[in-house]
């Protein structure tokens, strides 16, 4: 999918100027842990080649067309990231870098690409916490996990939207709440009074904090 954000001027009038944002989500890169075919076997291989294929085509053909001036993941890179050894990890990453050709040496290589989280990557908020290494190679390639960034005119917030169903003593957990209230702090928009505060909070409270209270520092 490709958005394109018009601006409004502080006159009131709207511009022509806009920038075009292709959002993908989701590809679940296939390996051993999708369907439960043995490792290197020659079916999953097939099947890894074809849909690598396919979504490579799709890209290509369907995004790229467009010229985004920005690329932004909404996660699940990967299908079974958090169970994979080092080795499959980093195949699965060369298979991703290759179909949506990111990377230094790619064609896209002048494009702004920002990444977020998703389950499918790093696991839960247990895994955060049990399992720091698939943290640390996750962010050794894709960046923080939780980060600010403006695409002209537009603010962004990513948030590692996995761990917060893990309690405030994890660490992960409680600096993505502390990210999360410094935010809002920061840019008068306090999450609804739905928000979900994590296990023992009321709805409408932020961690350490009630969003309904917070103001600009």
């Amino acid at each position: 999918m490709t958005t394109k954000f018009q601006f409004q001027m502080s006159g009131g009038h709207k511009t022509d100027d806009f920038v075009k944002v292709a959002v993908l989500a989701d590809p679940q890169l296939m390996d051993r842990t999708s369907i439960g075919l043995p490792p290197k076997s020659f079916v999953l291989e097939t099947i890894e080649f074809y849909t690598d294929l396919y979504m490579r085509r799709a890209f290509v053909s369907s995004v790229m067309p467009f010229k985004p001036d920005v690329i932004l993941f909404l996660g699940d890179y990967f299908d079974g990231g958090p169970f994979l050894s080092n080795q499959e990890w980093q195949e699965s990453l060369s298979r991703f870098e290759h179909i949506f050709d990111v990377g230094e040496s790619k064609r896209s290589k002048d494009i702004p690409v920002y990444y977020l989280t998703g389950n499918h990557d790093i696991g839960y908020a247990w895994h955060a916490n049990h399992k720091p290494e698939v943290i640390e190679r996750y962010e050794s390639r894709f960046g923080r996990r939780n980060y600010k960034f403006t695409i002209r005119e537009v603010d962004f917030v990513a948030i590692d939207a996995q761990v917060i169903d893990g309690t405030l003593n994890d660490d992960s957990t409680s600096r993505t709440w502390e990210f999360v209230n410094n935010v809002t702090a920061a840019t008068y928009l306090p999450p609804p009074d739905s928000i979900y505060a994590g296990p023992g909070e009321p709805q409408g409270k932020l961690a350490r904090g009630d969003a309904r209270k917070t103001r600009r520092s």
